[in-house]
């Protein structure tokens, strides 16, 4: 009788000693990449961790890849419309004493974020130690607040190793070092933070927020930081990075001709020479609103001349809508 009491108090002490899942540590180096979700007028904000900064600085050049650290149905779950949500992505060196090959003291990675969805945005400036050193506090104290407020609840959906769901009034949460104004309460000198469109999850059209890495600014040398490619944030709320290098992003393909014969429907659209692959969508039902991850791929891609391309879809309908795709 003895052992089985035993037993379950082993197994109660277990279940409590869950108690703060959400994995950040200020101390770490090389340090993790961190991105945060805020809306005017939500009772929540969103911090999630996304994974160690090598993942993205050692991408192999032009690599593009899911970030699957944070779930899509989570963000919407939390906010149910995309309009106006603001997000941010960044990291930091705060630890003094870094391993050899690790990034030195006071590196920051922050995004600038992208107006025009095909145009990369003008490099963001690197500064001294000193004055960078704020900033980098900043970014570990978001991950700290995460981290503690995770630690006084109970794991579940909205508290889990890689995400935790705060208070937008928590005393130490995202928005209180983050700032009103995205620029880290006022210790970067710039908003980073991304700001969608009404209408962003029905538009079609994704938002893209350029990552650049700022080693502290050395005298002699360029002041510019280092691009190191693009974080893609989809109308589904999904996300994902593409490493700089490689092929550049390709203008949107332009649609100059559809014919039908009644038993097909033939497309032809512009392409670009270069290894660029370009594939025909389908819309749903018809559904020209229907998120671009619903539209169905139509026969087998094809690669880019610089001349005029077809595709053709099997199809008798000829009320059919139809997007061109280009890929990277």
């Amino acid at each position: 009788m003895k052992l089985t009491q035993i037993a379950l108090f082993s197994l109660t002490v277990a279940g409590l000693a869950q108690a703060d899942p959400f994995i950040f540590t200020s101390q770490k180096d090389p340090p993790d990449v961190l991105i945060g979700f805020r809306q005017q007028g939500s009772s929540s904000e969103l911090v999630a961790n996304l994974g160690s900064i090598f993942t993205y600085t050692q991408a192999a050049p032009g690599s593009f890849f899911s970030v699957t650290n944070l779930s899509p149905a989570e963000v919407i779950r939390v906010f149910p419309s995309l309009d106006a949500l603001q997000v941010d992505i960044f990291a930091a060196v705060v630890k003094t004493s870094v391993a050899p090959g690790d990034p030195i003291f006071r590196t920051l990675w922050l995004v600038n974020p992208r107006t025009d969805v095909n145009v990369q945005t003008s490099p963001l400036f690197r500064k001294g130690p000193t004055t960078q050193g704020p900033t980098a506090n900043k970014i570990g104290n978001i991950g700290n607040g995460a981290f503690n407020y995770s630690a006084g609840e109970a794991p579940g959906p909205d508290n889990t190793a890689t995400w935790v769901v705060l208070p937008s009034d928590y005393s130490s949460g995202y928005s209180v070092y983050l700032g009103p104004q995205g620029d880290f309460s006022g210790t970067f000198g710039a908003d980073t933070e991304l700001t969608l469109p009404t209408g962003f999850a029905t538009g079609g059209v994704v938002a893209r927020l350029d990552f650049y890495q700022l080693a502290p600014a050395v005298t002699g040398q360029s002041n510019q930081g280092t691009y190191l490619g693009y974080f893609e944030f989809g109308t589904d709320a999904s996300l994902s990075f593409h490493a700089a290098g490689g092929l550049p992003p390709a203008s949107a393909p332009q649609i100059t001709g559809i014919t039908s014969d009644n038993s097909a429907n033939t497309v032809t659209f512009s392409t670009l020479s270069g290894g660029y692959s370009y594939t025909l969508l389908r819309a749903p039902g018809g559904n020209l609103q229907a998120p671009i991850a619903q539209w169905t791929p139509v026969g087998s891609p094809v690669v880019g001349t610089g001349n005029p391309a077809s595709l053709t879809d099997t199809i008798n309908d000829t009320a059919a809508f139809y997007r061109v795709q280009v890929s990277p």
